[in-house]
């Protein structure tokens, strides 16, 4: 079924993905390979990050100990003894806590009776001792996040969805929404770990584990899971994936248009539309089924780009099941529009797709480990200069505002493109071959362009937009239209102190200082003169964003190991 998928998908990705569609056709024709757990295999592997530990060498050998680990079956002594290599490891490189979580799930493992040898559990107890007197927290008691699953508000009800002209669906702020603010949260519909994650992460939360417990997959040497609920819990891998690692290795970004076919494929609650898509008596459906019949007997590729990509979800997820099951009808043209259909929605659905990253405070920059469908983050639109950030705990999305935002004002996203990192003539051509529209953001339909020479000012009091070059600004500027005068020179020298205390708190990582500092109410209030695409406003937004993923990392359990442990 997974390969009848794959090629199903291929085949009708093949106008999007051209130039690598012969490859892969060439990989799913070749014999996969199908990795055997091998106890012989997972001892050598051991073996080997023993002489990196003796050699004092400690990342290699949690390495080499890891991948003993997904070559063993769980539990097993294999495992076990893996797993106590990876405690000591962890030990000597101060991680503390992750040595006690490890060493507390080989206890409770043995505590099954099983039979383990009496030496190694000695070194294991007085490793344990030797944990809780470094922590000064003898009574520490073990606490596996990594099995924590936790609950997450859907929406700030400071927002509302409403339907905008020319524009579909929107999100906008039913009330003053300030900076910082979370606006929502958002699980995945579908997600898929890149390749170069599958033994740094969690297959299934993404959580990053290469210090933690490693739990292995039941079957395959590739993947590892930080719990044995996200194993059990990632039935996409088990039941189809686990003997195709091979070829899904090699499909990059199909491998996420795969999972979101298998996840339909799954739901065996459709039986009714299956009969209903085979059958011409159709009126006791709802319009949302009627639309999908409609596309599928009239296919319309113009008609399926107007469909807000939300939509596509509803859509995509009740045509898969009936592609599943029409093998056995005895309708080819039926069959045939079927598959137009869904290629070309599923074609359509990868542009919705979000890359999942953390912050690497190592390398100071943000890095990419997998990528996501997120229906409710597919209803924000797009600007070159938005106002919110995308932060990342795992796979859930937390979308937070990064400037103040008025009541009534649209929400939006960025899809990549930045007015000051790209020109207009690049966004308008990047957005439109991708994403299939012409961005009409006040950066795109004022052509902004930065000018450290030019303050963008506005009247506090009726916001006349005025620009000065910088030497001119007057310290007493009479507004024409409302008669205030205020004191530009002296609000933009307090503003450009207060950003330079913000940023050399930025640059010793001092985080939150820097957060309370742009969240000053007299920050707030000074700020709110400043128009875009004003130089300091600019740089004021941007530190607040950067501010706030490294905040989110730190904050985050999933993300908390990657600052000191990057790829």
């Amino acid at each position: 079924m997974l390969k009848v998928l794959l090629q199903f998908i291929i085949s009708r990705l093949y106008l999007v993905h051209i130039q690598n569609c012969s490859k892969i056709c060439s990989y799913l024709m070749a014999e996969e390979l199908n990795h055997v757990k091998s106890v012989q295999k997972c001892k050598e592997l051991r073996e080997e990050g023993n002489k990196y530990y003796k050699a004092g060498d400690l990342k290699k050998a949690n390495s080499f100990y890891n991948a003993s680990i997904r070559h063993s079956n769980l539990n097993e002594l294999s495992h076990l003894y893996a797993l106590g290599n990876k405690s000591a490891v962890q030990f000597q490189k101060g991680n503390y806590k992750s040595a006690i979580q490890i060493i507390s799930f080989i206890k409770s493992a043995v505590a099954t009776n099983l039979i383990i040898c009496s030496k190694f559990m000695e070194k294991l107890e007085f490793r344990l001792i030797k944990c809780q007197e470094k922590l000064n927290d003898t009574d520490y008691s073990h606490h596996d996040k990594s099995s924590e699953h936790h609950t997450f508000p859907f929406q700030n009800p400071a927002i509302k969805v409403v339907t905008l002209p020319n524009k579909g669906r929107s999100i906008i702020s039913d009330t003053e929404i300030k900076p910082s603010e979370v606006i929502y949260c958002n699980r995945p519909y579908a997600a898929t770990l890149g390749i170069s994650n599958w033994h740094l992460h969690c297959y299934n939360c993404f959580n990053f584990i290469e210090e933690g417990i490693v739990v292995p997959c039941d079957s395959c040497c590739e993947v590892q899971f930080c719990s044995e609920v996200c194993r059990n819990c990632c039935y996409i891998h088990n039941t189809y994936e686990c003997s195709l690692t091979d070829v899904i290795k090699r499909i990059g970004i199909l491998h996420l248009s795969l999972v979101i076919a298998l996840k339909f494929h799954y739901n065996k609650n459709l039986e009714e539309l299956i009969k209903f898509c085979c059958d011409d008596s159709k009126s006791k459906f709802n319009s949302p089924d009627k639309e999908l019949v409609n596309l599928i007997y009239s296919p319309n590729v113009r008609y399926m780009l107007l469909i807000d990509g939300e939509d596509k979800f509803e859509l995509i997820n009740k045509a898969f099941p009936v592609l599943s099951e029409m093998h056995d009808v005895p309708a080819p043209t039926a069959k045939k529009k079927i598959n137009f259909t869904l290629g070309t929605l599923a074609a359509q659905m990868l542009n919705n797709a979000s890359s999942i990253s953390y912050y690497s405070s190592h390398l100071r920059k943000t890095i990419s480990i997998g990528s996501g469908i997120y229906p409710d983050l597919a209803i924000m639109n797009h600007s070159c200069y938005c106002n919110t950030v995308c932060l990342f705990d795992g796979q859930v999305a937390t979308i937070k505002s990064i400037s103040p935002i008025a009541s009534e004002s649209e929400i939006y996203n960025s899809y990549g493109l930045d007015f000051e990192k790209h020109s207009k003539d690049h966004r308008k051509f990047s957005l439109f071959e991708q994403y299939e529209f012409v961005c009409h953001c006040d950066a795109c339909s004022n052509d902004w362009k930065r000018n450290d020479n030019i303050r963008n000012v506005e009247c506090p009091n009726c916001e006349q937009k005025f620009a000065f070059y910088v030497g001119t600004i007057p310290s007493n500027h009479q507004c024409k239209k409302c008669m205030l005068i205020t004191d530009y020179l002296g609000l933009l020298n307090e503003l450009d102190m207060l950003y330079k205390m913000a940023y050399d708190a930025f640059e010793k990582l001092e985080i939150t200082k820097v957060i309370n500092i742009m969240l000053l109410p007299s920050s707030q209030s000074k700020i709110k003169i400043l128009n875009l695409p004003d130089s300091l406003l600019l740089d004021w937004n941007d530190l607040m964003k950067k501010s706030l993923i490294i905040s989110h990392s730190k904050q985050s359990s999933s993300t908390h190991s990657h600052s000191d442990n990057p790829k």
